[in-house]
Formats: structure tokens, sequence, C-alpha cells
């Protein structure tokens, strides 16, 4: 934390734990931090990063094509990454205007990276993409799981 004026200001914390509702340099700080830290670590243990890999690719020459049979194996927990060839590729979410994206139809693109699910289909724009995808192309998916 700094001040206006560039100095630093120190907020001292007692030793017997995490300061509540106390007064330090004219401040007064509330903080529960050991259970949110608790809470974040919690969350980090509990997520894993996994890989799909070498999935490989159907004919997709026309847009919104679906651009294999695999299903994605978990809900992710943050933001999909695709490779096509070992390229990254520009996921997004839109039926026309992404290279691919994922959903449960053609018709249907998730709306952010958050509402991506276990059970979704890659589709692909080769319009977007400048190329179309054929059985010779591998997709591999990397994306951070839950684990219980």
């Amino acid at each position: 934390m700094s001040r206006l004026d560039g100095r630093q200001i120190q907020i001292g914390v007692p030793d017997t734990g995490w300061a509540t509702n106390s007064v330090y340099y004219g401040l007064t700080v509330s903080l529960n931090l050991p259970n949110a830290l608790n809470d974040i670590v919690t969350s980090i243990k509990n997520v894993q990063p996994f890989i799909q890999s070498n999935i490989q690719a159907l004919t997709a020459s026309y847009n919104n094509s679906t651009a294999s049979n695999t299903q994605l194996s978990y809900t992710p927990q943050g933001e999909v990454l695709v490779y096509v060839n070992g390229q990254k590729q520009q996921l997004g979410y839109s039926t026309a205007s992404s290279v691919c994206y994922f959903g449960t139809s053609s018709a249907f693109a998730r709306s952010n990276y958050s509402s991506v699910m276990a059970g979704d289909y890659l589709f692909w724009n080769p319009t977007n993409a400048g190329f179309s995808l054929d059985s010779l192309d591998f997709i591999d998916f990397y994306y951070d799981r839950l684990v219980q």
C-alpha cells in the first residue's frame, strides 16, 4: 500500500493472528484472511491441469462444422486452449465470427469460457480459420478440471 506522497504505509498485524476491525496508522482494517486464504488454497488443491490430446478431426470444410466426435470430458475451470496440429487456435464465443467455439450444437455457441461444460463439442469455421479440417488433423484441448 502506498500513500499519495509516495511514502509507504505499513500496517502491522499482531503476532496472535490477523487483525479484525483494528486501527493502524489511522486506517481501519477489517480482515478475515484465514478463512479466505483457506478457501483459495482448497480451490487450488482441487484444480488439476488436464489434456485431451490427439483427437482426430472430422472433415470440416463448412462453417459451423463439428470438429471432432470427441466431447469435453470435464467441465473446465477456466478457459480451454485449443490446438490443431500443435498450433494454438483462437477460441471464440460466436457461431459467426469465431475460428472455433464450444457448444452443444452448431447453432449454439457458449457465451463465454465459464459457460463451457463437459459434453460440449468443438465447432470449426474454416472461413475464419483460413483452413479446413480433415482426418489427418489432430486436436488437443488443454484445460483445468476440478478433482475431488
